[in-house]
């Protein structure tokens, strides 16, 4: 054992050990001293700010210099200084109080541990039952009085008027949920790096705008209009994160002066719409690296994601409204994209996928393959020039809508935030922000025409998550391979063109059948790299196998609500029952919820491992052993039973349908009966009970099953009340 401190050697010594080993063993007792972090924390107090100081701060501004300067980067500046220096003074920053391990301890506590601990010593010295029948009794004491100041500590830490991210913070604190990010231990400067070159677009060509058959739309052309000051509150309102960005101007300030501020506000927003300029400190992202799965500590595993300015997220609300209500209007999306459009969702997109993937299997000796493709890194290789060239001839965007779009997507800067501090600002060249408001739209419209170059596959996005899928007879298996290939050669050339790139090794192919026979077929080929063929796959967040029975997604299920049950049961008789509850409904319910109208199909097997985890969720919210019988108690948790529950869920999905008459390709699915009378739809059609399984047949059947007066009902919250009793009664 070597030191360069023996001083902090306390004993060494070397010993024998015969009968056990031939060496000897070498102990040591180092003295090693304990650090604490002197770092003191402060927290801006906004509850207790001087309002009057505030209020003659504000309007001290020169405001008047603000509406003379030239362009929106000298206003912007002018606002920021004053604003972020009003901050700065009128703010108390307040010391954070030092963490206690034990808040609920007190003098009480300490004086009967301080008892007990003498009548231990003197029990230890006289061995006399009297003695420990003291210590015995102070040890009770101890332990009562420390339960009971826990459980009226928590009660009150945990109280129902604590605000609800208080009160997720403070669950977090005794690991009754997860955090939200994981910690990145890596430089910075080497994860910005890593960034950087993942936003290199691939090719520069134009070829994406020479095509042939390319008309304009016959709609009006689209410009961007200034904005009235209930829009911008509006906007605010939106916002309900408070982090930060690199103008360290929060938006939790912003909001408490907004009454003050609001036309100073609309008018800077009115200045960068009209002069189709986007200021360059809105441009300058903090980037939080956030790990997909897996080691935090290996580059490839973690996703960037934008903390930008306060008020460049209320303008891009404002921006991407306009632009969503213009797209809506004239119906230039389409149809099959799911991704970030009002109506739609991942399990509208999964639903349509699975439905036509069933009725194709539904005749005899049927065989479909879905086939899920992977664009690396789509948002971030995302080339300007083609974006900005495709708002205009294919959405028909003017010049200074396009001019603004183009301001707001080049000469953008990043920097990374890890736990080892913030690294550089780089340059970023391609890409739409992942965290910003825009790029999500931007990106739904630059990969708005892929489906055009597709033939013989049906074909949906959802952002960047393509899925292909064709049926065909299994006598037809090679001439359904070719066509899949020619397909996937299109839209190979279709990526190359616009600057994205397919990865080969993340595309997986889904074979489907009824039947347990092995089909062997010629392989399918993405860039000359066969794509494997798989029996189960995630798709959009739900694991789908080749029968569609979703075996693995009850498992899973299953898994992740043992997984939060393990890290809830600590904490439990901490808490309120009534927060437990409010625990499931947050953190295991959702899981439960997901993937709820494709679970319909699902076997009584299945329905029943479902029920198992639920009881035991039942037992977590009301303390109850594994020997008390639970079964009655899930209507507490889900309103009915998990019999009625997906039946419960189908019919709520097939009313908002009805409602909001979208998304089309689901409505479209649904036949309504010829009567006026009645609110019903027509089965489909179908010869098999494979597909009897699925969401048309059996949430249709339960959809006709409700009264008519409740089909009928207005409110979406009514109607859920309603359909509750109905199943709690059935």
């Amino acid at each position: 054992i070597i030191t360069n401190q023996p001083n902090k050697v306390s004993v060494f010594n070397q010993i024998d050990l015969p009968g056990v080993s031939y060496h000897d063993l070498v102990a040591i007792s180092y003295n090693i001293p304990i650090c604490k972090s002197n770092d003191v924390k402060y927290y801006c107090d906004y509850k207790n700010l001087d309002r009057d100081l505030l209020l003659n701060y504000l309007s001290s501004i020169p405001w008047h210099q603000f509406y003379v300067l030239n362009n929106a980067d000298e206003k912007l500046e002018f606002f920021n200084h004053y604003i972020l220096d009003a901050h700065d003074s009128c703010i108390p920053l307040i010391r954070c109080p030092s963490n206690s391990n034990k808040p609920w301890f007190n003098d009480d506590i300490l004086h009967v541990i301080t008892d007990r601990n003498i009548a231990y010593r003197v029990w230890r010295r006289t061995r006399n039952q009297d003695d420990r029948f003291i210590y015995c009794n102070l040890r009770n004491r101890v332990n009562s009085l420390i339960s009971s100041a826990k459980k009226a500590h928590f009660s009150n830490y945990f109280a129902d008027n604590v605000p609800s991210k208080v009160l997720w913070n403070r669950l977090k604190e005794i690991g009754a949920t997860k955090p939200k990010y994981c910690a990145v231990k890596i430089n910075p400067d080497e994860v910005n790096d890593f960034f950087i070159s993942c936003n290199v677009p691939i090719s520069n060509s134009n070829s994406a705008s020479s095509n042939p058959r390319y008309q304009r739309p016959m709609s009006p052309s689209f410009s961007f209009d200034t904005v009235e000051d209930h829009e911008v509150i509006d906007a605010f309102s939106k916002i309900k994160s408070n982090a930060v960005g690199l103008d360290n101007i929060p938006i939790k300030f912003l909001k408490i002066i907004l009454p003050i501020i609001i036309p100073h506000i609309t008018y800077l927003f009115n200045s960068v719409i009209l002069s189709s300029s986007f200021p360059a400190s809105w441009k300058k992202a903090k980037i939080i690296p956030v790990p997909k799965k897996g080691n935090s500590l290996q580059l490839g595993n973690l996703r960037p994601i934008s903390i930008l300015p306060a008020l460049s997220k209320v303008l891009e609300i404002l921006l991407s409204k306009q632009i969503s209500a213009f797209l809506h209007a004239n119906n230039l999306l389409n149809p099959v994209q799911s991704g970030f459009r009002p109506k739609h969702s991942t399990k509208s997109a999964l639903l349509k996928v699975t439905d036509d993937i069933a009725r194709d299997l539904d005749s005899k000796n049927m065989v479909a393959f879905l086939l899920l493709l992977d664009f690396s890194k789509a948002f971030d290789m995302v080339p300007h020039n083609l974006l900005c060239r495709k708002l205009d001839r294919n959405f028909n965007f003017s010049v200074s809508a396009v001019e603004l779009i183009k301001s707001y997507l080049s000469l953008r800067f990043q920097c990374v935030s890890t736990d080892y501090g913030l690294s550089d600002l780089r340059s970023v060249v391609s890409g739409v922000p992942q965290g910003s408001v825009l790029g999500p739209i931007l990106f739904s419209m630059y990969i708005n025409d892929l489906p055009e170059c597709v033939h013989h596959c049906n074909v949906h996005l959802f952002a960047d998550d393509v899925q292909f899928y064709l049926a065909d007879s299994v006598r037809n298996k090679d001439s359904l391979v070719d066509k899949i290939n020619s397909d996937l050669k299109s839209v190979s050339e279709w990526a190359a063109s616009n600057g994205l790139l397919l990865n080969p090794t993340k595309t997986k192919a889904l074979c489907i059948q009824r039947n347990d026979y092995v089909l062997r077929t010629s392989p399918i080929l993405l860039n000359g790299v066969a794509i494997e063929v798989v029996n189960e796959t995630k798709n959009l967040g739900v694991f789908i196998d080749r029968k569609l029975k979703y075996e693995k997604q009850v498992s899973h299920i299953c898994g992740v609500t043992y997984g939060i049950l393990r890290s809830l049961y600590p904490s439990a008789k901490l808490i309120s029952s009534e927060l437990r509850l409010k625990l499931f409904k947050s953190l295991i319910l959702p899981h439960f919820i997901y993937s709820d109208v494709m679970l319909i199909s699902i076997e009584q097997g299945l329905k029943d491992r479902l029920s198992v985890a639920l009881n035991c969720c039942v037992r977590y919210v009301y303390c109850l052993t594994r020997f008390d019988r639970v079964s009655h108690l899930q209507k507490n948790l889900l309103g009915c039973s998990i019999d009625n529950f997906f039946k419960y869920r189908c019919c709520c999905f097939i009313f908002r349908l009805r409602k909001l008459n979208s998304p089309s390709y689901i409505v479209d699915k649904l036949t309504p009966v010829r009567s006026l009378r009645h609110s019903n739809y027509i089965p489909p059609r179908h010869t098999t009970d494979w597909y009897n399984r699925t969401f048309f047949a059996r949430g249709v059947t339960a959809w006709n099953g409700l009264p008519e007066d409740l089909k009928r009902t207005v409110g979406e919250s009514t109607f859920k009340d309603r359909c509750i009793n109905f199943f709690n009664l059935a």
